[in-house]
Formats: structure tokens, sequence, C-alpha cells
């Protein structure tokens, strides 16, 4: 599939009021919006053209667009989120969608969060989580199933949302983290790529580094905010450069990063660029 648009919303200075599961303390409201221009950034250098919405400072999670609405090639699906205080959201986003698709409400006894919904080709992954619920799934099916979409409810034990654990980064590859990899749901889908059918999957780990702080690049394919005072051999400019793509992919993912943290993508997607090249 390509893509060539993309809905963003600025992060309030109220986003680190939202909601998290995490344990690693609220959100740095300056750090965020240094993440979030970053990753505009990188779908720019991708060509996509990029809407980017006003922030919304009575919704500290509105940044979050993905659980308002699930958007595919022929429709756009309103969801009703799962948490309360999140369901004003879709009143804000709703305007835009019009310009895109034709819009379908979910209905006030259904819940589903976008980030509990996983498109992969012609098949939809949906998350029965804290969130989204057997309503919020069969509501969903009504609408995509007449376009030739299979729907699959998928119970989830580890994370807030179902692409907590999964997500697929096109060319017929998924990327795990340990629950997902054990998740009978995929179990399926053969790790051959030889196999037309067939998804590959890889384990992306989370890892700390506290000897190699954050660094987030002014652009994909830039120089990284700080350099070397001494020249770098060229080893040093190849870990660099390995480092700047596994930002850029992470980006395109939606995984944000933060201090002392880095997604080590390099073991887990055997070519970055191509990763990179199937967003074009």
């Amino acid at each position: 599939m390509h893509y060539t648009h993309a809905i963003a919303r600025l992060p309030s200075a109220t986003c680190a009021q939202g909601l998290t599961t995490s344990t690693l303390g609220a959100p740095d409201a300056h750090k965020t919006r240094q993440q979030f221009d970053a990753y505009i950034s990188t779908l720019l250098g991708l060509r996509l053209t990029v809407t980017v919405l006003p922030e919304e400072a009575a919704y500290p999670d509105s940044h979050f667009v993905e659980d308002t609405a699930v958007v595919g090639p022929e429709f756009a699906v309103l969801t009703h989120p799962g948490a309360p205080s999140r369901r004003g959201e879709t009143a804000t986003i709703e305007p835009v969608l019009w310009r895109h698709r034709t819009v379908t409400r979910m209905g006030a006894d259904a819940h589903m969060d976008g980030g509990d919904v996983l498109m992969v080709e012609k098949r939809f992954f949906v998350g029965l989580t804290s969130r989204t619920d057997e309503a919020g799934v069969r509501e969903f099916a009504a609408v995509v199933e007449p376009f030739g979409y299979r729907v699959d409810a998928i119970e989830v034990s580890d994370g807030l949302h179902l692409k907590s654990i999964v997500n697929y980064v096109g060319r017929n590859t998924l990327i795990l983290n340990e629950e997902g990899a054990r998740n009978p749901a995929f179990a399926g889908y053969s790790p051959d790529p030889g196999q037309a059918r067939g998804l590959r999957w890889q384990l992306a780990v989370a890892e700390r580094h506290p000897d190699h702080p954050q660094r987030l690049p002014r652009h994909p394919g830039q120089a990284a905010n700080r350099r070397p005072a001494h020249p770098a051999t060229r080893h040093q400019r190849d870990q660099e450069d390995g480092w700047r793509a596994d930002l850029s992919v992470a980006a395109v993912l939606g995984i944000q990063l933060t201090r002392c943290q880095r997604v080590v993508l390099r073991d887990v997607v055997p070519d970055r660029d191509a990763v990179l090249q199937g967003f074009r």
C-alpha cells in the first residue's frame, strides 16, 4: 500500500496529564514536542503531505490521533474511545477526515481505540483491551468487511493497545515484542520470506544505554545535533549513520524515544533503508 497523506496534531503543553500505563514518570512536554517535530520531519522527508492540527489543551492525549479514527483506502471510521476523557477528541478530528473519506461514526454502545487496530494488507487484527470491546469490533467489521477485509479479534494482556505489542512495517514484515511473538494469532505466518503469503516477524527490543544519550536529527539524512569535536573515523561515521537511520525508522513506526533509551532496529530490520523506501 502506498501512503501519500498523514494527519497529526501538535502535542499540548498539558500532555503530561495524559493517561498512561507506564511507570517511567510523567512525560516531558518539551521533549515530547522535540520528538513530534522529528516525526513530522521524517514524514515530510518521505514526501508525504502532512496535515498538522492545532493542539487541544483540553485533551492531553489528543496528539495520539490514530485512536480517534481508523482510515482505509475506502473508508474512515470515527471511533468511540474507551477512555471517557478522550471521547471529545473525535469531534476535533472529524472535519478533516471528511476532506478525504466518507466517515462512519461508531455508536455510543461500542468502544474502540485506533491503537488497537492493525491493518495488514486486506486483514485487520483488532485487540480486545480495556479500550476496545467486542461491540466495537462488530461495528467496525460491519463497515470494512463489505470492502473485502477480514477482521480478527485478539486478546491482549500486555500493553495498553494491540500496537503496543505488534506493528506492521510493510513488505510483509511484522515487528513484535515478546508477547506478540508468542501470540497464537500470528502463529500461522511463516518467518520464511520466500513464502508469498508468509509474514516475516522479528523481535523489537528496547534497551537502555546510559552511555549513549539521545540524539535527535535536525532532519532525516542530515547530521545529528551534536558532532564530535575531532575528525570521525569511518567506523564512527557508520555508527552515526546507522543511529540516524534507526531514529528515522522509529519515527515512521511512531516509536517515541526517551532519554538514555534507543530502539535497537539494526538487528531487527535487516535493511532499514528498504523499510524507509517502502514508505516513499
